[in-house]
């Protein structure tokens, strides 16, 4: 009986890791791929403007959730970090400055508009820049050892 607990119990343990592998995999290639279409919507608009700042804040959403589980320790996070840096996302966050003349016509912005759309985007850049810099330093720290 004891044995069979403690097989179930492995097999619990070895289920859990992958599917947080999995996710954490998932994760990135949803972010690499959501910040592709933030690019793509700044510098095409089209739809609604709650399409772009939906798409904004989902992705500064799973990029906060990506440096919590960095910060925790999860290594699977922390390599995530450096594919993202790889594949050169997040892509809109290459941008800067951003020609806000063609987002205000397309969506007839006032001026909260433009405030709240560059607050998704500094909030953006600072979760970004400080998840950079501590993937950097643990990757330089690793180079020490």
């Amino acid at each position: 009986m004891i044995e069979t607990i403690r097989s179930l119990l492995w097999v619990f343990v070895i289920s859990c890791i992958c599917l947080n592998i999995e996710g954490v995999t998932e994760q990135k290639a949803g972010l690499i791929e959501l910040s592709q279409e933030c690019k793509n919507s700044i510098t095409h608009p089209s739809g609604e403007m709650f399409h772009l700042t939906g798409k904004l804040q989902k992705f500064l959403d799973g990029l906060k959730d990506l440096a919590n589980r960095t910060y925790s320790g999860d290594e699977a996070a922390l390599q995530s970090v450096y594919e993202m840096k790889q594949a050169g996302a997040p892509h809109h966050m290459h941008m800067f400055p951003i020609d806000m003349k063609t987002l205000v016509k397309y969506y007839t912005w006032d001026s909260y508009d433009v405030w709240e759309f560059g607050e998704l985007i500094e909030n953006t850049k600072t979760v970004w820049l400080d998840l950079d810099a501590y993937a950097t330093e643990r990757k330089s720290k690793a180079k020490i050892k």
